[in-house]
């Protein structure tokens, strides 16, 4: 019996999961602060699409993960990505490394990429930023500046 088996309402986590649970327990020391958000953000959008496009609200976006562009458009992002951020290169090689190896029971890339756990945890961790974001305080202004003219 393999782990996967005690939690069978979970499914199968994704590489980007499992990559975001190691950094988190690594106590951030694989992925920068702007990384994390980054992969959280993509994460968030793709599941939005995806999921949309498997219940009928899009084209049917999840074929595509059956063919070769997908994997042509991470390998191409990987390469964009390696000057500004090698993580996130070796992040998209390991999970093209992951896919051919066909580490996952699945056949498609994006499962590879989002799972609904991870998505949901993303899509979240969006909304409470842009909760943030819009209900933050401004900044007080000082007595002594607002007293000069």
């Amino acid at each position: 019996m393999n782990a996967l088996h005690y939690v069978p309402w979970a499914g199968v986590p994704s590489i980007t999961s499992v990559a975001l649970l190691s950094d988190l327990v690594a106590s951030h020391r694989w992925f920068e602060r702007t990384d994390r958000r980054a992969m959280l953000a993509t994460l968030a959008i793709l599941c939005i699409i995806i999921y949309a496009a498997v219940l009928g609200f899009l084209p049917d976006i999840y074929r595509l993960g059956f063919t070769p562009l997908p994997t042509v458009l991470l390998a191409l992002t990987g390469i964009v990505l390696a000057r500004r951020s090698t993580p996130l290169a070796v992040f998209a090689l390991v999970v093209l490394l992951a896919f051919d190896l066909h580490l996952l029971p699945s056949m498609n890339l994006f499962d590879y990429i989002v799972d609904p756990i991870g998505g949901t945890f993303a899509i979240g961790w969006c909304a409470w930023r842009a909760a943030q974001a819009v209900f933050a305080r401004p900044a007080t202004v000082s007595r002594r500046a607002a007293a000069t003219p």
